[in-house]
Order: C-alpha cells, then sequence, then structure tokens
C-alpha cells in the first residue's frame, strides 16, 4: 500500500493490548505537499485483499517537528513514541533548522475510531548540556524505559562544538501520567577514540546492555560499533566498550540486530567504491 509523503524508518507491530498484528509507521512531508503524519496499516480479514490504512495523527510543524527519525516504539498499553530531528526548542543555534528535536507520545482512545492525544515528552535544549537533532528512533528497553541517540549535542557542546552526540534514556513516572525523566547515558566525543554521530537505532542485549554504531571517530574516524554496559548499582555511571572500528571508506549509518549467540548484525551504506554490505560482528 502506497502512503502519503516520504515514509521512514521501520515499520513496529501494535501491542496486544491495542489493535493486535497491526502496523504503525511514520511518513515525512516529503516537500511534496503531504503533511507529516502517523499512521496504522491494519491486515485484512482475507488473504489476498488490500491493507487498510488509518492516519492516526496529522503533526503541524513548528514545536511539533516535521522530520521524523527512525522507529517508532510501542509500550504495553499500546501508546507509539517517536522521535522528530527538529520541533521543540527553537532558541539559541537551534532556531537554523527549526528546532533541536522532541520526543513524542501518541496515546490511543478509549474507544476504537476516536482520535489519539499527542504529548512531548521531552524537548532536547543543547544549553543545557542536552543532545540535539535524534534520528535514531527509539526502542522499548525493560521496565518500559525508552532508549535513543542524537546525532549532536553532549559535552563537547561546550565552547562552541557541535558535539558527538548522546545516548540518553527516558524513565516512566512512578505516578501514571508524570512526566518520564531523561539521563544522558553517554556523551560521544571526549574520551580520545571514541566514537561520534550516532545515526542508527539501538538495540538491548538480554542484560540490559546497549549496542549502537557511530558514523565517525574510533581509531580510524571511520565510525564504531560500541557497547554501554549499565551500572550494577542504581544512578552508577554507563561504560562504554569500543567492540570494533570501521576501515576507511566506510559508512555505517544504520543500527544493529543481536542474533541469539550474541553476533552483531548490520549493514554498511557505503564501503568506498563498491557499494553497501552487510556484516557480523562475532562476540
Amino acid at each position: 500500500m502506497q502512503v502519503g509523503g516520504e515514509a521512514g524508518g521501520t515499520l513496529v507491530f501494535g501491542s496486544p493490548f491495542g489493535y493486535g498484528q497491526s502496523l504503525y509507521g511514520t511518513a515525512d512531508s516529503g516537500g511534496a505537499g503531504y503533511p507529516p503524519t502517523v499512521f496504522r496499516l491494519t491486515p485484512p480479514h482475507a488473504a489476498g485483499d488490500a491493507w487498510t490504512e488509518t492516519i492516526l495523527y496529522t503533526f503541524g510543524g513548528e514545536s511539533q517537528g516535521s522530520i521524523f527519525g527512525g522507529s517508532l516504539a510501542v509500550d504495553a498499553a499500546g501508546r507509539l513514541f517517536g522521535v522528530t530531528t527538529d520541533g521543540g526548542y527553537v532558541g539559541g543555534f537551534c532556531r537554523y533548522w527549526g528546532g533541536c528535536g522532541t520526543v513524542f507520545s501518541l496515546t490511543p482512545p478509549a474507544a476504537a475510531g476516536g482520535p489519539w492525544t499527542y504529548g512531548i515528552v521531552h524537548a532536547f535544549n543543547p544549553a543545557d548540556g542536552d543532545g540535539n537533532q535524534p534520528c535514531g528512533g527509539l526502542i522499548m528497553g525493560t521496565g518500559g524505559v525508552l532508549y535513543g541517540t542524537t546525532l549532536a549535542g553532549g559535552e563537547g557542546y561546550e565552547g562552541g562544538g557541535v558535539g558527538g552526540g548522546q545516548v540518553f534514556s527516558l524513565t516512566p513516572a512512578a505516578v501514571p501520567g508524570g512526566p518520564m525523566t531523561e539521563t544522558i547515558l553517554h556523551s560521544f566525543g571526549v574520551a580520545e577514540g571514541d566514537g561520534n554521530t550516532p545515526s542508527g537505532s539501538l538495540t538491548e542485549g538480554p542484560n540490559g546492555e546497549l549496542y549502537g554504531t557511530t558514523e565517525y571517530g574510533g581509531a580510524t574516524g571511520y565510525g564504531t560499533v560500541f557497547e554501554l554496559t549499565p551500572p550494577a548499582s542504581a544512578g552508577g555511571s554507563w561504560a562504554e566498550t569500543i567492540l570494533y572500528s570501521f576501515p576507511p571508506e566506510v559508512l555505517v549509518v544504520t543500527g544493529l540486530t543481536l542474533g541469539p549467540d550474541g553476533t552483531l548484525y548490520g549493514t554498511i551504506f557505503a564501503n568506498g567504491s563498491s557499494g553497501g554490505a552487510v556484516f557480523a560482528l562475532k562476540p
């Protein structure tokens, strides 16, 4: 089925407590006169029939943003979470591209067919040491914690630099309906040899560790595969390990898939003059 605008990110299945095995996704305006939307594709009752598209929410631009980054995440209650690379805070240099980005939520209606409720979960503000331009989408971790990345911002932003990006988490409030709490898990490009510019989505391991890639940095300057290990006790620091530095002329802009034996799989967008490739990184 064709969706208006430019669809982006991987489609996700909804919660079984929401609308069964419907698929959810996002579509940017694409400069073609289509407004940015979040849509649902509902499977047909009979095999071979057409799927049904439903527009769940149409974004108004400005503070809401208009450019989606990566895939949606869905919780057990059927709520959808996503990111926009623009919108939100428009102070400082954020005004040059229409805002430094948001994490948004869409809450399903109490009765099928009613309107979905939009909310901004977090607006990124690099002036506060926050990242900006979230691009890799979100994943839903244990306990409903959201994890994501920003292309820029972080500690390297101080002194006029753009920063190497961050990994962040958003933890649900103890009281239902309360605001989520952001925690910066790692700022890239601060330590020597670290990667920077994480543009792909994260992957969670069996013990809560996070895996991802960066476009630049590492031993060669052409990006890394990294692991972030959670602290032994609440409130401690996450520990980063560079698992691999890509060779020259390789460009990796996607996330990773974790196999049952611990092997990480990913795709290379460009590999010198030979085009893309699929790689595996064994433990």
